[in-house]
């Protein structure tokens, strides 16, 4: 825990505490959400060069703490649940709230071209990424390669 420090206000008695790399404007926009209870989804990437890592998974939630002397900002479900994965404040490029781009990387961009057909029949569209043409992901339709395109490039909040 070396690598973090606490925010400069508390809430319910005691601080959050982030990455040293945490850029301040992500530390904001976390604990406003952890106060207000909002659902969120999160883009993780390059925290240097703002490129989006494209995580599909356990990135949409609501903001919440651990528990223990130095809490870390953790993304739940909804406000009912417990327990969930720690945050990595600091490899965060995109916030959205509804579909609503809230925080970005000043350099943001995410490395995805486009659906095209694949040679394979049960799965005949493909998403391929720009930076190295490899394949993203595999559809059994056109419909569902562009749903996910929407979905990466946060456009839609469901696969």
């Amino acid at each position: 825990m070396n690598n973090y420090t606490p925010y400069e206000s508390e809430w319910m008695g005691k601080h959050t505490y982030y990455h040293t790399d945490t850029p301040q404007a992500v530390k904001d926009k976390l604990e406003f959400y952890l106060k207000s209870g909002h659902r969120i989804r999160l883009f993780y990437g390059d925290a240097v060069t703002g490129r989006d890592w494209m995580e599909e998974y356990d990135t949409m939630g609501t903001v919440s703490r651990s528990t223990g002397d130095k809490p870390i900002p953790i993304l739940i479900h909804n406000s009912r649940s417990m327990g969930g994965g720690g945050i990595m404040d600091h490899c965060i490029v995109k916030i959205t709230l509804n579909k609503k781009t809230v925080y970005q990387h000043p350099t943001y961009y995410i490395p995805i071209s486009k659906a095209i057909p694949s040679n394979r029949p049960d799965l005949p569209w493909q998403v391929r990424r720009e930076d190295d043409n490899s394949i993203q992901a595999m559809f059994k339709t056109q419909q569902k390669a562009c749903n996910y395109l929407n979905f990466m490039y946060g456009d839609r909040d469901k696969q």
